[in-house]
């Protein structure tokens, strides 16, 4: 029995076959240009190298021998840390321009700043210390009112009132600049706010505290001003700043007994520590590690006490 194709059948395989070949006959897309990112020449290494950044340190402060001794540590080695040269100066170069500095810290006053700081646009500035000083955008401020003398003074005159029987204390000041009769007014000052009249209760019978002068460490001189303070009956002497470690070293020597103590920013050296009742000092390192974050950064406008 034949079967018969129907004419559906038909349409559907013409249908298909004419799709095949329209097929076959569209072209391959021609290919497009690939897009790639430009290469770099490998970095070829400078023969000059890179000049580390440097910190300057201009030292201008007068007395205070361990107050810088302790600052001036601080300082080296936080610039040791950041890799960085470390530039000592106290006269100040005739062309004070440092291309390569980061940071500019003065220690101490008697510095022009204001030239200094438009020629060195690219580093900050730290003034510590130093009088009348003022925040800025590149400038930062510990201690505007100076090393604060007659501050340090007045605890020391306080602190010998506190231990002294019969508050027989004085203060032995070397020479006569304004800082020094400073610290003669704060120890006084000092003094007085603990024991009011300060009258002793038994012979000798002077006023206390009282001062005594020296012109510099020479030995006799030291001795001058030792010998005024004993016949008094003077038993606890304040030193100012400017007494040397050396010079506090061979006062205190030279009065040969415990009887007499002492008190003052400059401690003597280990032989003669027995009667060196306190170190009361300004502690600018102590700031300075407060603010060196800061500094790091960039951020200056910053004022600090002592």
């Amino acid at each position: 029995m034949k079967r018969s194709v129907g004419i559906g059948a038909v349409i559907f395989i013409l249908v298909f076959m004419t799709a095949c070949s329209r097929l076959s006959g569209f072209d391959s897309p021609a290919p497009t240009d690939t897009v790639r990112a430009p290469t770099r020449a490998p970095a070829v290494a400078s023969d000059t190298p890179e000049m580390p950044r440097q910190l300057v340190f201009i030292d201008r402060l007068e007395g205070w021998e361990a107050v810088k001794s302790d600052f001036v540590a601080a300082l080296e080695q936080l610039t040791a840390d950041q890799g960085w040269e470390f530039l000592a100066y106290q006269a100040i170069p005739d062309e004070a321009i440092w291309i390569q500095a980061s940071l500019i810290v003065v220690l101490g006053g008697g510095v022009e700043l204001t030239s200094m700081i438009e020629a060195n646009p690219q580093a900050s500035f730290l003034l510590v210390a130093v009088p009348g000083s003022t925040p800025g955008e590149r400038v930062a401020v510990i201690g505007p009112e100076g090393m604060g003398a007659d501050q340090a003074a007045f605890l020391s005159g306080y602190i010998s009132a506190l231990t002294t029987a019969n508050w027989r204390v004085g203060m032995i000041a070397m020479g006569d600049t304004g800082e020094v009769q400073a610290a003669l007014a704060g120890f006084l000052n000092g003094a007085v706010y603990f024991c009011g009249l300060c009258r002793p209760g038994y012979p000798p019978f002077h006023a206390y505290p009282t001062t005594a002068f020296v012109q510099g460490s020479d030995s006799s001189d030291l001795d001058n001003g030792l010998q005024q303070l004993a016949a008094l009956g003077v038993s606890t002497i304040g030193l100012t700043a400017e007494f040397s470690s050396e010079a506090v070293d061979l006062i205190v020597g030279s009065a040969n007994n415990d009887r007499t103590v002492w008190i003052g920013p400059n401690p003597p050296l280990e032989a003669h520590r027995a009667t060196w009742i306190a170190t009361v000092r300004p502690d600018p390192a102590s700031a300075l590690l407060q603010v060196w974050e800061s500094l790091l950064q960039g951020e200056a406008d910053i004022l600090m006490p002592m």
